[in-house]
C-alpha cells in the first residue's frame, strides 16, 4: 500500500514539482535550521533560540541513532519503480525531515501564538505552518524517500520531543 502511494505521488513527476518538492525538503534541512535559528536569534529572546537550537540537536541525533539501530530501506531500495531523486544513502526510519519540519512549526507555532494578538492572522499563519508540515511529508514521498509509516513516525516523534 505504501509503495503505491509513492508511486501515485510520482506519476505526477515532472522537472517543476520535482524543484518544489526539493525545495520543501531542504527547509527541513540543514538550510532550514540555519535560517530558523538566525531569525530566532534576532526577533527572540536568545535563551528560546537556544532551547530550539537544542531541540533540533536532539531530534537530529536520535533520529541518526535510530535510523542506525533500526535500518529499514528507503522506498527505491525495494521497489525499482520508484524514482530516488534525492540519491539518500542512509537508513530511513524514522523520517529525519519529518521530525525537523514538525520541531520547527512547534516553535513557529508556539512563537505566533504568544505573540499576535489578531485572531484571523494568528490563524492564518498557523494554518499555512501546518500545511507546509503536511507539504514536508507529501514531498518526502514524492521524492522517493520514506514510507508513509516512516514520515508518521517521524511526525509524532518530532511534535512530542518539541512540546517537551
Amino acid at each position: 500500500m505504501e509503495i503505491e502511494i509513492i508511486k501515485f505521488l510520482q506519476s505526477f513527476s515532472n522537472e517543476t514539482l520535482v524543484s518544489i518538492a526539493t525545495l520543501i525538503s531542504h527547509l527541513a534541512s540543514v538550510y532550514g535550521f540555519a535560517l530558523m535559528i538566525m531569525m530566532l536569534f534576532a526577533f527572540s529572546k536568545p535563551k528560546f533560540a537556544i532551547t530550539f537550537g537544542f531541540t533540533y540537536g536532539i531530534g537530529f541525533g536520535t533520529s541518526q541513532l535510530l535510523k542506525a539501530i533500526i535500518d529499514k530501506p528507503r522506498p527505491f531500495e525495494i521497489d525499482a519503480g520508484i524514482v530516488d531523486y534525492l540519491h539518500s544513502y542512509d537508513a530511513s526510519m524514522p523520517s529525519g525531515h519529518m521530525i525537523s519540519a514538525c520541531i520547527m512549526a512547534v516553535f513557529l507555532i508556539y512563537i505566533i501564538t504568544k505573540n499576535i494578538r489578531n485572531k484571523t492572522l494568528k490563524n492564518c499563519l498557523i494554518t499555512l505552518i501546518s500545511i507546509l508540515a503536511l507539504l514536508m511529508m507529501n514531498s518526502r514521498q514524492f521524492l522517493g524517500q520514506p514510507f508513509l509509516s516512516y514520515v508518521l513516525v517521524g511526525l509524532f516523534f518530532g511534535i512530542a520531543l518539541a512540546i517537551v
